[in-house]
Parts: C-alpha cells; sequence; structure tokens
C-alpha cells in the first residue's frame, strides 16, 4: 500500500488505485481505468504557420464529436473523448485552408488530468 499525492509516482507503481477527495472516494481501480472512465480528454494541438481559424471551423465538425475546440492565433487545440481521425482531421483542413503545420501534439488523459475531471479542480501535490 502506498500513500502518495504525486500522481505520477501513483501511475508508475501502482497497480490499482483510490482518489480520494475530501474524505469521499471518488474512484477506485486500475489508472487506465480510472482515466478512461473519469471522462478525461485527450488533448490534441495543431500548431500551424498562420491563423489556425480556418481549420478550427473544420474541427468543430469532425465526427465524433462533440470536441472541445479552442484556436489561439496559429494555435488550435481540440480536447475530446474520442480521439480517433482527430488529428488526421486537423491536418486535412489546414492543408485545404493553405497552412502549413509546423508542429502536432497528442497528448493522452493523465491522473492529474482524471483528478480534476474527478473532483472539478486543478491538482496541486
Amino acid at each position: 500500500m502506498l500513500t502518495t499525492h504525486y500522481l505520477d509516482e501513483a501511475e508508475a507503481l501502482c497497480q490499482r488505485l483510490a482518489v480520494i477527495d475530501h474524505g469521499r472516494l471518488l474512484a477506485s481501480d486500475t489508472p487506465e481505468a480510472i482515466k478512461a472512465s473519469s471522462g478525461a480528454r485527450t488533448v490534441i494541438t495543431v500548431r500551424y504557420d498562420a491563423d489556425a481559424a480556418p481549420a478550427a471551423e473544420a474541427a468543430h465538425r469532425i465526427p465524433g464529436g462533440p470536441h472541445d475546440v479552442a484556436v489561439d492565433g496559429p494555435t488550435v487545440r481540440v480536447r475530446t473523448t474520442r480521439p480517433d481521425g482527430v488529428l488526421a482531421h486537423l491536418l486535412l483542413a489546414g492543408s485545404a485552408a493553405g497552412l502549413t503545420v509546423r508542429d502536432a501534439v497528442t497528448t493522452p488523459p493523465s491522473l492529474q488530468t482524471a483528478f480534476l475531471t474527478l473532483t472539478g479542480r486543478d491538482y496541486k501535490p
């Protein structure tokens, strides 16, 4: 048994874990199952060479939604529980709009994002 406030440590060392917040048991399962059942989202980030608004418009029409789409200048971020095909859609939409991709990153859910989803607040060790 291990008690820790470091979620990365818990994920690396534990086969099963429990998320307890203010004395309430919020989840108890394997790290993968907790991430999946919490509704934590994958974040897909694409940075183009110019304003990402045209690609972001297409992101709202990606199958498997709804997806949370945010644009910040040349960067579009899509938060989703169904990431399959999202990056391909963003790349095609950018290409159709004449944009060049500078960087693309897919970040799967972590225990930290699961904790945030379960508790409604960010985790601070």
